[in-house]
C-alpha cells in the first residue's frame, strides 16, 4: 500500500490541473495570504493522479479533506520523524484531497508540527528547518461541483514521533479537528 502511496505522490508532484483530467499551463499560482502564517494553494498549483480504487483506506479524513497516506505514518519506526538538530523537521509526504467547491484552511499549531505545502520552500533533502513551514494553508479547490475533488501535493514538518491536531475549516462553514499521528501509534481523532 505504500508503494502505492509513493507512485501516487510522485505522479502528482509532476502535473498541475484540475482533477478532471485538464491541464493549466506552467506551474500556476500559489501566494502568501495576506493573513499572516497563511499560504494559499490555488487551483493553478493543484495536481492531479488516479488515486486508485482503495486510497481512502490509508487517509484521514477531516470534514472535506482527506490526507491521503497520512494512515500509512501511524505505526512507522520513530527514528524516521527525528530532527537531526535543533530547530530542524522531517518532512513527510501527504496528499491534501479536497472535495467540493468551496475554500478549505488548514491550520495547525507550533512548535513540534508545519504545514509544507508551499512547493517554492521544497528541497532536495527531506531534513528541513521547522520555521520553513506554515502554521496555515488555504486550499482553493478547481471544481464547481461539491462532488468533485482537487489535489494538492506537500505534507507535514514534524520535528518528532508526534501526533499533530489539524484543523479543518470550510469558508465560512464549523471547523473539524483531527489528529495525524507521525510514527506515534493511534491517536485520538
Amino acid at each position: 500500500m505504500l508503494a502505492t502511496i509513493c507512485a501516487v505522490f510522485l505522479t502528482a508532484s509532476c502535473t498541475s490541473g484540475t482533477s478532471d483530467g485538464a491541464t493549466s499551463p506552467g506551474r500556476g499560482h500559489s501566494s502568501a495570504s495576506s493573513d499572516a502564517g497563511v499560504f494559499v494553494r490555488s487551483c493553478e498549483s493543484s495536481v492531479f493522479g488516479d488515486l486508485g480504487a482503495g486510497w481512502r483506506n490509508d487517509a484521514v479524513v477531516a470534514g472535506p479533506v482527506a490526507f491521503v497516506g497520512a494512515r500509512g505514518y501511524e505505526d512507522d519506526p520513530k527514528r524516521l520523524f527525528l530532527a537531526r538538530k535543533p530547530g530542524m523537521a522531517t518532512a513527510q509526504k501527504v496528499l491534501a484531497v479536497v472535495v467540493g467547491d468551496r475554500p478549505v484552511l488548514v491550520s495547525v499549531q507550533r512548535p513540534n508540527a508545519a504545514l509544507f505545502y508551499d512547493p517554492s520552500k521544497w528541497g532536495q533533502s527531506n531534513h528541513v528547518a521547522l520555521r520553513r513551514g506554515d502554521e496555515a494553508t488555504r486550499f482553493e479547490p478547481c471544481t464547481a461541483d461539491s462532488q468533485r475533488s482537487t489535489q494538492f501535493n506537500g505534507g507535514f514538518l514534524v520535528r518528532r514521533p508526534t501526533c499533530v491536531p489539524v484543523k479543518v475549516q470550510i469558508e465560512g462553514g464549523q471547523a473539524t479537528i483531527v489528529s495525524l499521528s507521525f510514527g506515534a501509534g493511534a491517536c485520538h481523532r
